[in-house]
């Protein structure tokens, strides 16, 4: 993982941060991030859904900063 992407991950708490990683670097699929997880398929849908938005805003900021 690049820092970037550590940097954007460090926003989030540590449960969604933690969906993220199994789904997207690990590439686990929702029910066996749920079962990692001792969650629900469910939540872990929605832990995604809710955090993708934050890490979208933030590389838009940063990328309005460092076009100025």
């Amino acid at each position: 993982m690049n820092d970037q992407a550590g940097r954007l991950l460090a926003l989030l708490s540590v449960s969604p941060r933690e969906v993220l990683r199994l789904r997207l670097v690990v590439q686990l699929t929702v029910a066996e991030t749920a079962a990692v997880l001792g969650s629900t398929p469910e939540a872990v849908s929605t832990a995604r859904e809710r955090a993708l938005p934050v890490l979208c805003g933030e590389l838009i900021a940063a990328d309005r900063r460092r076009c100025r």
